[in-house]
């Protein structure tokens, strides 16, 4: 091992030990140089190595955009064929949009869904894709249609589901076929085996193990596991693709789909995405242009850097809650382009505190007109919508509790706040709260004739069913 080497080492193994990370795997690839780092516990006392698979969350959409890529190359698909020609079940609210979209709107996020409700996250990981797509008909637009960036899971679902259909083969299969084996990707799987690192969140004992809340119909949009060993290879071929040297088809993953309006600082030195590519933000840093993607779950975090000007690439993936990960894949990147680290997690955090403040304000219940709340008598029964599906209203001793027929990860006691708003108290330990999540949220409304209703900050207002 290289002085260097030792040097990057130590830094990865420090992070964790200082930080709320469980286990961390990275890797840094510089010209024809790679090297890997892993450190921590995988869980169970199990320490991690170069090949232990971590869950590598949002960074799964770049390797579906690889795999349709594939197809492409092949002739058996186009990046503006219509989605309905593959996969006529995907149907949006919107006929017109429907009509129209195209394999390029779902990778190019370009779609405008909203990312409410629990189709986009939390859907039951043991229910078909397909029930989970079908939400999508009853899911509200944000954004105009192709016309700024707006981030979809479901948009990464169905490309997937639709790529498999074309390749004649489960999404599984052929993601080994047309992308783990030909990169020579040893270990890369999206059905990890039980050594593989497991998600850890900062709980009443320290940093504890907790339950996965994705499964296979989230595969697309997440569920490639990747080790250290692996990511090195990756960032190899991804620097090739985006010089172009493994050819224009996936050289369009790195060119923009889609405009983004940038909401930091310029001035704070963070990377600023301006445009979005297929599983790729297009963002400038140092003057640079940048390809970055982040993912992340409930005790996972992960983040990818690619920097061609000084073919120079870096990817971190940790069992781990925080700005942590971003933090170290951006200290690594100035390390190994000769740069002088600026204070990322300082500069993280801040950025976070001020977007969780002003999301969390703008969706406060408390603060808007109460539109006739009733109290917690009376409120006992089944709600329904078309995105989040069947929830019971449960009493027990004087107590209420959510239960969501299609989210059981979203399970919770119903505590009063204040002006009849309630907040979720979540059962799973996988949805303890965290510094920067979004508020859950809920009040009971009276409806003209004395119908109840609950409107909720993330699954949308639920009608009472007779």
């Amino acid at each position: 091992m290289t002085g260097r080497q030792r040097d990057l080492s130590g830094l990865v193994a420090e992070r964790v030990a200082s930080s709320a990370m469980a286990a961390c795997g990275a890797a840094v690839v510089r010209g024809v140089e790679s090297e890997t780092y892993a450190c921590g516990d995988a869980g169970g006392g199990v320490p991690v190595s170069t090949s232990t698979l971590f869950h590598i969350c949002s960074c799964s959409k770049a390797f579906t955009a690889a795999a349709f890529a594939r197809l492409v190359e092949q002739g058996k698909a186009s990046w503006d064929m219509p989605i309905h020609e593959a996969l006529p079940e995907f149907v949006l609210s919107d006929s017109a949009i429907m009509r129209s979209c195209t394999m390029r709107d779902l990778a190019g996020m370009r779609l405008g869904l909203s990312r409410d409700g629990i189709a986009e996250w939390g859907f039951r990981p043991d229910a078909p894709v397909l029930a989970r797509l079908s939400r999508a008909a009853g899911m509200a637009f944000d954004a105009p249609f192709r016309d700024h960036f707006s981030y979809s899971n479901m948009g990464y679902i169905a490309l997937a589901v639709a790529t498999a259909r074309l390749a004649g083969m489960d999404y599984a299969r052929c993601m080994q076929e047309l992308v783990f084996s030909p990169l020579g990707l040893k270990h890369a799987t999206l059905n990890p085996t039980s050594d593989a690192a497991k998600p850890h969140m900062p709980l009443a004992n320290g940093m504890q193990s907790v339950p996965e809340l994705t499964g296979d119909n989230s595969q697309g949009s997440a569920r490639v596991h990747l080790c250290a060993q692996d990511a090195g290879t990756w960032l190899s071929f991804l620097l090739r693709a985006a010089r172009g040297d493994e050819g224009s088809t996936i050289q369009q993953a790195f060119q923009p789909q889609i405009a983004v309006y940038p909401v930091v600082d310029f001035n704070n030195g963070l990377p600023v995405a301006l445009a979005y590519g297929f599983g790729w933000h297009v963002s400038t840093f140092r003057g640079r242009r940048l390809f970055n993607h982040g993912g992340g779950g409930r005790g996972w975090r992960a983040m990818a850097l690619l920097d061609p000007e000084c073919d120079t690439a870096v990817m971190v993936f940790a069992s781990h809650e925080g700005v942590g990960v971003e933090a170290l894949a951006l200290t690594l990147l100035d390390q190994a382009c000769g740069e002088t680290p600026e204070d990322w997690d300082g500069l993280l955090s801040v950025r976070a505190k001020r977007e969780t403040k002003a999301r969390n304000a703008a969706m406060d219940l408390r603060e808007k007109p109460a539109e006739g709340s009733v109290d917690g008598s009376g409120v006992r029964g089944v709600y329904a919508n078309t995105v989040t599906g069947r929830v019971h209203i449960e009493t027990d001793r004087n107590a209420l509790h959510f239960r969501a027929e299609d989210a059981p990860a979203f399970n919770a006691r119903l505590a009063p706040l204040s002006d009849g708003v309630l907040k979720f108290e979540f059962e799973n330990p996988a949805m303890h709260t965290m510094p920067n999540d979004p508020l859950f949220q809920a009040r009971f409304l009276r409806r003209p004739g004395g119908r109840v209703a609950l409107k909720t900050t993330y699954f949308g207002t639920l009608e009472k069913t007779p």
